[in-house]
C-alpha cells in the first residue's frame, strides 16, 4: 500500500497527480462546488482551479472513480441489507475504509489505522449532509441542490480543518458520491429530495 503524506494512511495510486488538481489544503478557501463537467463525471472546484473528480463507470452502476492531489481512488456499494461503501487505491484490490450505511441513511467512515468519521443528512428545505470526526467535530458540509437528481453541491469546510491532518479531499468526495449513489442507484425512478428527506428525517 503507497502513503501519502497523510496520518490517516490514504493510499495513493499514481506518482504524480494531474497539474489541473489543486490541493485542497492550499487554496486558502473553504467554499467550493461539486458542478457536472460532463454525463457521469463531476468536479469539486474552488473558483476556477479543480480540487477533485469524480467519474462513473456507467449510469446505473456503483463503480466510480475518484481523483484528488493525494492519490486515485475506486468507490464501490456491496451488499444489500448492510450496504457498505469500499474505498481502495485505484490499482489495489484491498480495502483502506469503508463506509458503513446505517438504516436511517447516515454513514460511517472507517479506515484501517481507526479512523472514523461519520456522514449525517441534514436540512429540509437545503438537503445535504455534514460530516464529522470521531468527537463529533464538524469538518465540512454539502448542500445539494434541491430540484431534482443532483448536478450541483455547495461545500464548505469548516476553517478549523485546514492545517489539520484530516484528508479532506477523500472527505469531499465521499460527501458527494453518497447522495449521488442515492440518485443513480437506489432511487432511480423517483424524486431525490423527497428521498434525502424521508431518508434522513
Amino acid at each position: 500500500m503507497g502513503e501519502v503524506k497523510c496520518p490517516v494512511d490514504v493510499p495513493s495510486a499514481v506518482a504524480a497527480p494531474r497539474p489541473i488538481l489543486k490541493r485542497l489544503e492550499a487554496l486558502g478557501t473553504g467554499s467550493l462546488a461539486w458542478v457536472e463537467a460532463k454525463p457521469l463525471v463531476s468536479e469539486l472546484r474552488a473558483g476556477g482551479d479543480v480540487v477533485a473528480t469524480l467519474a462513473w463507470a456507467k449510469r446505473w452502476s456503483s463503480l466510480a472513480t475518484a481523483e484528488a492531489a493525494d492519490g486515485r481512488w475506486t468507490l464501490k456499494r456491496t451488499g444489500f441489507l448492510r450496504p457498505q461503501i469500499t474505498v481502495r487505491a485505484s490499482d489495489s484490490d484491498v480495502n483502506f475504509a469503508i463506509v458503513s450505511m446505517g438504516s436511517g441513511g447516515d454513514g460511517v467512515l472507517d479506515f484501517a489505522n481507526g479512523r472514523s468519521y461519520q456522514f449525517r443528512g441534514s436540512g429540509v428545505r437545503h438537503p445535504g449532509l455534514t460530516v464529522s470526526d470521531a468527537r463529533g467535530r464538524t469538518i465540512l458540509t454539502l448542500t445539494l441542490d434541491p430540484r431534482g437528481e443532483p448536478t450541483s453541491a455547495s461545500v464548505e469546510v469548516v476553517r478549523e480543518a485546514f492545517g489539520s491532518d484530516q484528508p479532506l479531499a477523500l472527505l469531499a468526495i465521499l460527501g458527494w458520491y453518497l447522495p449521488l449513489l442515492m440518485s443513480r442507484y437506489d432511487y432511480e425512478s423517483g424524486d431525490l429530495t423527497g428521498a434525502l428527506v424521508a431518508t434522513w428525517s
